[in-house]
């Protein structure tokens, strides 16, 4: 029986974390989240309905309602608990806001692929992530948000048995970024994850004794 990397999933989660402030803080300054108070959120989820109101075509104001009300949840997100019946409703509506984003920019939207692939994963939907993960794949390389794109998918991989897969990408992601401590540290577990996982187990046979 395989034992589950607790302490290294741990470890994966924590910079889940930490990348997902970075976009709320850093990459998206425009939508003010630096103060975190409840009324501050709410002001910026009507804030994008009204955009959304004046230009329904608008694949950045159904992305930034998306993200507003992906910020209202974030706290249950973190705790991987399952979502009350009022935050599952914001969880599928940011959802749907996302998926609009990526509709009217023929999946264009790389920001919008790659924070609807953290939602869903967040909610143990690995394999639906894993699509949304891919297109995030596509923007460059050299970007703080490909790096996201490969740790999401290459944990949506790593939970859903698929370590060689996962092994794979962080390959390609260290040709980009060789100082990238985290990238490389996963890289190193799941690489001593595979080889646990190929080594047969020893099999240990009595020998009996000739009469």
């Amino acid at each position: 029986m395989k034992e589950p990397l607790n302490h290294n999933n741990k470890k994966i989660n924590i910079f889940f974390w930490i990348m997902l402030s970075f976009l709320f803080l850093i990459l998206y300054p425009s939508l003010g989240y630096a103060q975190s108070k409840k009324g501050i959120k709410l002001t910026k989820i009507q804030e994008a309905r009204e955009d959304i109101s004046y230009d329904s075509t608008d694949a950045n104001a159904h992305y930034n309602l998306g993200l507003a009300l992906m910020r209202t949840i974030e706290t249950s997100l973190h705790a991987r608990k399952m979502l009350d019946l009022h935050e599952q409703k914001i969880a599928d509506e940011a959802e749907e806001s996302f998926k609009k984003a990526l509709f009217l920019t023929n999946n264009a939207h790389g920001r919008a692929a790659i924070m609807l692939s953290m939602l869903l994963r967040f909610q143990k939907q690995y394999e639906a992530a894993i699509p949304y993960a891919q297109i995030g794949l596509q923007l460059p390389p050299e970007s703080q948000d490909y790096t996201i794109a490969v740790d999401v998918i290459a944990a949506c991989y790593t939970e859903t048995g698929k370590t060689k897969e996962a092994l794979d990408i962080l390959k390609e992601a260290l040709q980009y970024h060789p100082d990238d401590s985290v990238l490389q540290e996963d890289y190193d577990i799941l690489s001593s994850k595979l080889e646990n996982e190929l080594t047969p187990p020893l099999r240990w046979q009595t020998v009996r004794k000739k009469p």
